[in-house]
């Protein structure tokens, strides 16, 4: 949901160090999580051309042919307890993941519908990528399609904001503007005096609001909350009672459109 020409402008370098995680793509689209022993066994139909694990030893036992399927050959292999997560890769799979993200219709899509795509492509089969245990489907239980709805219910035209403090200190600061859905414009609190930024409080949150409504756009979404309560937020499953029990000790207040 981002526009390919999107703005961004002030961004400050604490913001910047504290979101900069977020934008390693590759985390959305891979099975393995981090820290993960893991193998991966590379092979062109019947034939295993390599199998490595992920502490660069060659498993040069694991050679062959593939006499069975790729998914139980993945069990198989996950059932010896050696490994976290066992990878059963197709060549061939990957040739056509990669014809198929590089075609020229491609290049119109926005940057996360564009890796939601190549996602897709890389999964969708069922027996060109195989893991056990399979991929998650999802990253700290956000999805595409759920964010992709959220976007919507927005509408064509709203502001966000997210402040996230660590103590007294501003953290995170970010607006976001959204035209047509897509994010247009990305700013940081830089770009306005000191006394515009707020506080980590329900005050804070009004002033907020009253900042993206000044921006021109309807103002549609905000939070401010404390960094525990922003790093509890982003992994737990049920991300709305998060917030509540933030809101009960104190430590985050969020607003949303009331047409929404």
């Amino acid at each position: 949901m981002i526009d390919r020409f999107w703005q961004v402008l002030d961004l400050d370098p604490i913001t910047w160090r504290n979101i900069g995680r977020f934008i390693e793509v590759g985390k959305y689209i891979q099975a393995a999580r981090p820290g993960e022993h893991g193998l991966y066994v590379l092979h062109d139909g019947q034939n295993i051309l390599r199998a490595v694990d992920s502490n660069n030893h060659v498993q040069r036992e694991i050679t062959g042919n593939l006499t069975t399927t790729p998914q139980a050959l993945a069990e198989e292999l996950a059932s010896e307890g050696r490994w976290d997560r066992v990878h059963v890769i197709s060549k061939q799979h990957l040739a056509e993941v990669a014809k198929q993200a590089q075609q020229p219709e491609q290049r119109s899509l926005s940057m996360p519908a564009y890796y939601h795509l190549v996602y897709s492509l890389l999964w969708g089969d069922g027996q060109g990528y195989v893991t056990v245990p399979p991929p998650a489907g999802h990253w700290n239980y956000w999805t595409y399609r759920g964010i992709e709805q959220f976007v919507t219910q927005l509408g064509s035209e709203a502001g966000m904001a997210l402040c996230v403090f660590d103590g007294e200190q501003l953290a995170i600061g970010l607006i976001a503007e959204l035209r047509n859905g897509q994010v247009a414009y990305v700013t940081t609190f830089d770009a306005y005096a000191a006394e515009a930024a707020p506080q980590l409080s329900a005050t804070g949150l009004e002033q907020l609001w009253q900042l993206l409504e000044q921006r021109g756009v309807p103002a549609a979404a905000a939070l401010i909350c404390s960094r525990a309560a922003f790093e509890a937020w982003l992994v737990v499953p049920d991300k709305i009672a998060s917030l509540r029990q933030a809101a009960t000790a104190g430590e985050a207040w969020w607003r949303l459109r009331e047409a929404l």
